[in-house]
């Protein structure tokens, strides 16, 4: 086996060592990582920029480490381990925050740095996943845009010579992905991360998006109410778009259901069917529902008891009938 130890040149970066979590935790708020450029450039189902802006600013506290996060964790050195001796490389592991000198907004906290028989600098990166959507992607040779992009974040932080992706995804899916350097992917890259980091710098968040952590602060910043109207003139092309989006949706709505309607009467008591392009699943079941009208006229002292606030957020667009002019 190929042991080397992780060389990298001297000035162009800052290591950034960390003990607890919580230490680590405060260093990931001093620049953009490779976890979260995904999400900064809209390509992560999880969290969104406004998400990650508010953990830079310690506006919302640091989310919970999850099961699926944990569990990653422990198959990290595994996967490590079972590529070392597949290949002879030698993986070192990082024990420290890399911090690029030129990009200093730019951080790394990467699985190992290695290098191949050719004396070639490869940043690594080990995956865990048991999602469906990302395993048919794998089996189609599509490795998930989001992957890719987190690897090219840590070649521009570490000038890397390429990254490896060493997965295991369910119980019987693994593979080995390369990620070569990509020179204008990675400047849109630098990019992104330079313009939300400007975003966290002053203190202001990145323009609204269709998130829910978006929409959310959008919500909290607009709670005083005025029962006032305002003058949308200026807008009146957004509106006017909104108005014919919602009834085209209702459309396409309508359409959708017609077509499903004629696959399921095609299906009949069939679970399952095949084109030779797709396979379709109808499943049916019957059950017991929960009639709360009548266990809240039942039972008013027990409801009060577990009521909690909520937050209604409720937008409406109707038509106005045009005004007439009088001659």
């Amino acid at each position: 086996m190929v042991t080397t130890e992780l060389s990298l040149p001297s000035g162009q970066f800052n290591k950034l060592n960390w003990e607890t979590r919580e230490e680590w935790l405060e260093l990931r708020r001093k620049g953009v990582g490779g976890s979260d450029i995904g999400a900064i450039l809209g390509l992560s189902s999880y969290e969104s920029p406004t998400s990650i802006w508010q953990s830079k600013i310690a506006r919302n506290p640091d989310r919970e480490e999850s099961e699926a996060m944990r569990i990653g964790k422990l198959w990290e050195p595994i996967i490590r381990d079972e590529y070392n001796l597949e290949t002879g490389f030698g993986v070192c592991e990082i024990p420290y925050i890399i911090q690029n000198v030129d990009y200093p907004f730019m951080l790394a906290s990467v699985d190992g740095i290695g290098r191949d028989k050719d004396g070639k600098r490869f940043v690594f990166e080990a995956k865990n996943t048991n999602s469906f959507d990302i395993i048919h992607q794998l089996e189609c040779g599509e490795p998930p845009v989001s992957w890719v992009s987190q690897v090219l974040h840590y070649l521009i932080v570490t000038d890397a010579d390429y990254g490896v992706i060493a997965y295991q995804a369910g119980n019987s899916h693994h593979g080995v992905l390369r990620v070569d350097r990509d020179p204008a992917t990675e400047a849109v890259i630098i990019n992104a991360a330079k313009t939300f980091w400007e975003y966290v710098e002053a203190g202001v968040a990145p323009p609204y998006d269709s998130s829910k952590d978006a929409q959310k602060l959008l919500f909290d910043d607009n709670l005083d109410v005025l029962e006032e109207t305002i003058d949308l003139s200026y807008m009146g092309t957004e509106v006017a778009e909104l108005f014919k989006l919602k009834a085209d949706a209702k459309e396409l709505k309508n359409k959708i259901e017609a077509v499903k309607t004629k696959i399921k009467k095609a299906m009949g008591h069939y679970k399952w069917g095949e084109t030779a392009n797709f396979k379709c699943t109808w499943s049916r079941s019957t059950g017991t529902g929960f009639d709360s009208p009548t266990f809240k006229a039942e039972n008013p002292d027990m409801v009060k008891k577990y009521q909690k606030d909520t937050t209604n957020d409720k937008f409406n667009i109707r038509q106005m009938k045009l005004k007439k002019v009088e001659e």
